[in-house]
């Protein structure tokens, strides 16, 4: 038994989603347990619902869960404001843990069959001395996160 326990119960969790600026919220979490970790997902989820451009901005959010702040950035292979609006939509939908209630407002203007196969991307790179590295199933919503992973490793060697 710890003599002094510091985690945050429901009732921290409750009290906080009394504060309706979420900015404000951010000053009670500091994202370094478990439950504020899972907090903050769904939290930013509805803010990035509500105002997609103040979440984003936002440099609590980087100090607070700086993983889940490189996710939600964007990635230079979608550089269309149509592929952008599909992920920045589809990343808080799924934070929230919600479903769109129109498909066509969400899907809208976006092709998939517009951009070219995974291939025809890196065949012009490949080389007898590339190494490969293919992650099955990884959705593209992934890639700012895994971009930023790589660049924070290759800072640090």
């Amino acid at each position: 038994m710890s003599a002094l326990n510091l985690s945050k119960r429901s009732a921290f969790f409750k009290a906080l989603d009394e504060i309706p600026d979420y900015k404000l919220r951010l000053c009670y979490l500091t994202g370094n347990t478990q439950a504020e970790r899972i907090y903050l997902i769904h939290m930013i989820g509805e803010w990035l619902r509500m105002d997609a451009q103040q979440a984003l901005s936002c440099s609590e959010v980087q100090s607070a869960y700086p993983e889940l702040y490189a996710y939600l950035q964007h990635t230079e292979l979608f550089k269309d404001s149509d592929s952008e609006r599909y992920f920045d939509s589809y990343k808080s939908y799924k934070l929230s843990n919600r479903l769109p209630q129109d498909e066509d407002i969400y899907f809208s203007n976006f092709d998939i069959n517009s951009y070219p196969y995974r291939y025809t991307l890196l065949s012009d790179s490949i080389t007898t001395d590339s190494v490969i590295l293919w992650i099955d199933a990884l959705g593209a919503e992934w890639l700012s996160l895994l971009c930023w992973t790589l660049q924070k490793t290759i800072m640090v060697r």
